[in-house]
């Protein structure tokens, strides 16, 4: 799913020790960017405190505010963050892409 008038416009490919991040930015009426990254294996468990509010939608449950939406697929945290976008265009967005990895 991309918002109507919605163009790719590059992407990148950030590795460090701790992560590989692959940034798609789109730009236009309804810009936004979408982050895939390969999180650091922790021995141990972490806890974090998230804002926003916990959604369960179509194939994925993430963490949403009005301008971002998180969530984690097969291993890999995925991140969405506009300004432009409704809630409705970020899930609709991520529910498009979370089968589908960006990092092979």
């Amino acid at each position: 799913y991309l918002p109507r008038g919605t163009a790719f416009k590059k992407e990148e490919n950030l590795t460090t020790d701790e992560t590989q991040r692959f940034i798609l930015t789109f730009t236009g009426a309804k810009s936004f960017t979408l982050i895939e990254e390969v999180p650091k294996i922790n021995e141990k468990h972490e806890i974090s405190t998230v804002s926003g509010e916990l959604v369960f939608y179509e194939n994925l449950i993430g963490n949403l505010t009005s301008s971002s939406l998180n969530w984690t697929s097969n291993g890999k945290n995925y991140y969405i963050l506009s300004n432009d976008l409704t809630e409705e265009e970020l899930l609709k967005i991520a529910s498009s892409t979370s089968s589908v990895a960006l990092i092979k």
